[in-house]
């Protein structure tokens, strides 16, 4: 009975949280990444994605402290996401991992392939890239390698902390580091191995 009683006030509920989600400008069906503030700017970024069997969407919305609607900074093109949004401490600036995401011919599955590591400038709204894959400097037996996680940037914004999957020439085995990305030069420097992709 008392199931029966409370929906009422569950669908009141829910139908409050939509029109609050579409009066901010995001949409519906979206779940939350994360929310990142950046102080310089006076910014929150709102991280969402929405997945189903035919389509993979995560987006990432901006919006001033002192305003209630969010706009979308959108990539330049439908099949490139925004991941792994890290801000800085000093500067209006945001960096981020781009990723190109297909459909996998597994049903309901998508394959992500790194593409590059770009910044946003949170005050014009315009991102660059500020390397990719065919850019990184690798430390010798390591000859390729890519980007899989952002976890940091350093104070002085000239350092990106991040989990690298490395290969060595003619081995097909990827080794997973903890790395420092020199944002001038492109040079990886290994920091710790990890066992697995996130430890």
């Amino acid at each position: 009975m008392e199931e029966k009683e409370d929906q009422p006030l569950r669908n009141k509920a829910l139908e409050a949280r939509r029109n609050a989600v579409l009066a901010a400008g995001i949409g519906t069906g979206f779940t939350p990444v994360n929310l990142l503030y950046n102080g310089p700017a006076a910014v929150i970024l709102l991280s969402v994605e929405r997945i189903s069997s035919d389509s993979f969407e995560r987006l990432l919305f901006i919006r001033r402290t002192s305003e209630v609607k969010y706009s979308l900074l959108a990539p330049t093109s439908s099949d490139l996401h925004y991941c792994d949004v890290i801000t800085s401490l000093t500067r209006p600036l945001a960096y981020l991992r781009v990723v190109r995401v297909t459909k996998s011919i597994t049903a309901n599955e998508f394959e992500g392939k790194w593409v590059s590591v770009a910044v946003i400038d949170l005050e014009r709204h315009v991102t660059t890239d500020i390397f990719t894959e065919a850019e990184l400097q690798f430390q010798k037996p390591y000859v390729s390698g890519w980007i899989s996680a952002l976890h940091g940037i350093s104070a002085d914004d000239m350092t990106i902390y991040c989990t690298c999957g490395l290969q060595r020439s003619g081995q097909s085995h990827i080794e997973h580091w903890l790395s420092g990305v020199d944002l001038t030069t492109k040079r990886v420097d290994l920091i710790s191995k990890l066992e697995g992709i996130w430890f």
